[in-house]
């Protein structure tokens, strides 16, 4: 092949469709040639309102995800964070609101946190046991993205939500 006889990287610009897709953003490339197929490895950069993700892929490359942001007084791209899927970055208001109502630690049950947090968000309509279960896969972002510890404790009496802010550096 051309690329290994001189020892080159290939690098094959083509555009995406329009038509989104939160669940696979490779999904996005357009054409019916295999493009992807045919690839060692894909990157496809995507904007959602003001933010902007470059999704990697590879044959010796797991799937990445990262949000950028461009610098025009440099005319380079910043990395803002990294992610381990595109579920990451989707916006989740829960974890604003979570973040308004913990100050530096927060305790209670699934009841009262859901009082405090419909105080705030009206609109948020769970059931506590639901509000516990959606919280359960969001851990790792509200530690990355606000800083919050999120610990569930279950004792014979209650189960505990506890919420303590990391101390900022």
């Amino acid at each position: 092949m051309f690329t290994d006889a001189y020892d080159l990287a290939l690098i094959l610009v083509h555009h995406t469709n329009k038509k989104p897709d939160e669940g696979n953003p490779f999904n996005q490339i357009s054409g019916t040639n295999g493009l992807l197929g045919a690839a060692d490895g894909g990157f496809v950069l995507c904007a959602e309102q003001e933010k902007r993700f470059l999704h990697c892929i590879g044959q010796d490359l797991p799937m990445q995800h990262y949000e950028l942001q461009f610098d025009r007084e440099t005319c380079l791209w910043e990395l803002i964070r990294s992610c381990k899927s595109a579920a990451e970055l989707v916006p989740e208001p829960l974890l604003d609101v979570i973040d308004a109502v913990v100050e530096d630690q927060w305790q209670g049950t699934a009841s009262e946190l859901l009082k405090a947090v419909q105080q705030i968000a009206p609109d948020i309509a769970l059931q506590p046991n639901s509000l516990t279960r959606r919280l359960n896969p969001l851990t790792g972002r509200l530690e990355q993205e606000k800083g919050i510890v999120y610990r569930y404790n279950r004792n014979k009496a209650k189960r505990l939500l506890t919420f303590t802010r990391k101390p900022t550096e």
